[in-house]
């Protein structure tokens, strides 16, 4: 066979293969959405809750806080709101302590998620949590509104099934709690308790103050019928997923497989690379290396930092920091951040006292869960940083 005919050969057995691979793909035109449960208060995507978020910063003004501005161990006064929200809450013990100090003061505590951790709330309720799957449900709250909310997943077309979570009837029994709402099913959705000397609220199903909840109706009757227990002088958000390491978060790769066009055009590069690896794979010339001149990359390094900060990028100029102090840990004690003793061969070795070092650690850890690291938290960990830098030996 001569070169002309296996070049004609390889065309036409590349173009079937593309024909057979296209046909096993609907194109249709559907919108860039991202379906995944992030919950964030600057997210426009279906799950998002920029909406939520907005409708917050209507209701009680300017006196809205972010937990980033601010800290709950601030607050000595009444008649103070603390909101997380997110699909799923897990609470350390610093912050545990900070909310129970923040309840003694007479503050009140709304938790909106399906699933409340490492709170002590429910220790005596062990069989209270109950869930069920459904696509449409309704909701019913003390003051008689109601909403019929409908769950859509990866597609407008139909309502899709899913798990929620809410409280079981059992609860109605004790004198402590005061249920607020109720599905059809007599699970109830939205609680209270007294506890410290505060109030704690919690709305098991978050889906209910989404961007997708937002688009249907009885979203706002719901919305005010929930926050008209509350009138507080002062509102501190904060987010779920945030708290917890932002967990929810899908892969790119899991993204493209799951929508069909991009799915379609990912399969269509891999066998467009396995026909020029086949075809056009052998190297036909030696590569002649290139020598790259070497870069003074300080200055673009300050400028990066110094745009960083100016942008109010804090989350990202903390990472910068974070791997500037384990590199030079690392270059100078030749320690491991993965290293099980890894704090206590770096007092050793640094001879800087303990305390410093943990609350290094302590401001690493709180910048990792934030939303947006405000200014004062920055200064914060920039003064132990310098601190350990001078002090380390």
């Amino acid at each position: 066979m001569s070169s002309r005919q296996i070049i004609i050969a390889s065309i036409a057995s590349a173009m079937v293969i593309f024909l057979l691979v296209s046909a096993g793909f609907e194109i249709e035109d559907v919108p860039d959405l991202k379906w995944n449960d992030d919950f964030s208060y600057h997210s426009k995507q279906p799950y998002g809750s920029w909406i939520f978020h907005e409708l917050i910063q209507k209701r009680f003004g300017e006196d809205v806080l972010t937990s980033t501005d601010t800290s709950l161990s601030e607050f000595s006064t009444d008649g103070n709101l603390y909101i997380v929200f997110g699909q799923k809450i897990y609470l350390d013990d610093n912050l545990t302590k900070d909310i129970l100090n923040f309840l003694r003061h007479g503050n009140k505590v709304l938790f909106i998620s399906s699933e409340v951790n490492g709170f002590t709330g429910y220790s005596d309720y062990s069989d209270a949590f109950s869930g069920f799957v459904d696509s449409v449900l309704l909701v019913t709250l003390n003051d008689g509104a109601q909403f019929r909310y409908i769950h859509y997943q990866n597609t407008f077309k139909s309502a899709t099934m899913h798990y929620f979570s809410g409280v079981s009837s059992a609860i109605l029994d004790s004198t402590i709690h005061t249920p607020l709402a109720w599905y059809d099913d007599g699970t109830v959705a939205f609680d209270k308790w007294e506890m410290e000397g505060g109030w704690v609220y919690w709305h098991c199903n978050p889906y209910l103050f989404g961007n997708v909840a937002s688009q249907q109706q009885g979203y706002l009757e719901h919305f005010n019928s929930v926050f008209a227990h509350f009138e507080p002088r002062i509102v501190i958000m904060d987010h779920a997923s945030f708290l917890q390491g932002n967990t929810s978060e899908e892969s790119p790769l899991q993204f493209i497989l799951e929508t069909k066009p991009l799915r379609a055009a990912y399969y269509t590069i891999l066998l467009t690379c396995l026909v020029y690896i086949i075809f056009e794979g052998k190297r036909r010339q030696r590569i002649i290396p290139t020598q790259r001149r070497n870069r003074n990359t300080s200055i673009e390094y300050i400028e990066t930092l110094s745009a960083l900060f100016e942008a109010k990028r804090h989350n990202h100029l903390v990472e910068h920091l974070r791997e500037i102090f384990y590199n030079y840990v690392k270059e100078r004690y030749h320690i491991d951040r993965r290293d099980h003793d890894f704090l206590k061969i770096l007092t050793l070795k640094s001879e800087v006292e303990p305390s410093q070092i943990d609350e290094l650690m302590y401001e690493f850890e709180q910048s990792a869960r934030k939303l947006n690291v405000g200014d004062v938290q920055l200064l914060r960990l920039h003064k132990y940083l310098e601190t350990f830098y001078q002090n380390c030996k």
